[in-house]
């Protein structure tokens, strides 16, 4: 079995290529992005109200990826959203 390292390979591999594609919300999907956003960040900054900013970070994390986006959720889709963003923990069940 012929096997190549990481440096060996790396040579041979294009440039790494990042596009970002933005979109806007429309309609409905704008007032719920922003009812849901309006939620966690009162959370967020009821958590560093009370324990201060140095002992909130688990919850700044937690409200920056507590869930799947809203139409996620909506059309019961959420499960694809978190087999998406989380392959190898999924893949171990």
């Amino acid at each position: 079995i012929l096997r190549r390292t990481k440096s060996e390979v790396a040579k041979d591999l294009p440039e790494k290529i990042e596009t970002d594609n933005l979109c806007e919300l429309a309609g409905e999907q704008a007032g719920l992005y922003a009812a849901v956003l309006k939620e966690v960040r009162a959370q967020v900054l009821g958590e560093v109200e009370k324990q201060g900013l140095a002992r909130s970070h688990i919850q700044i994390l937690a409200g920056l990826t507590r869930r799947a986006p809203v139409w996620y959720q909506e059309h019961g889709l959420e499960w694809l959203y978190r087999a998406y963003q989380e392959p190898v923990r999924l893949g171990r069940r």
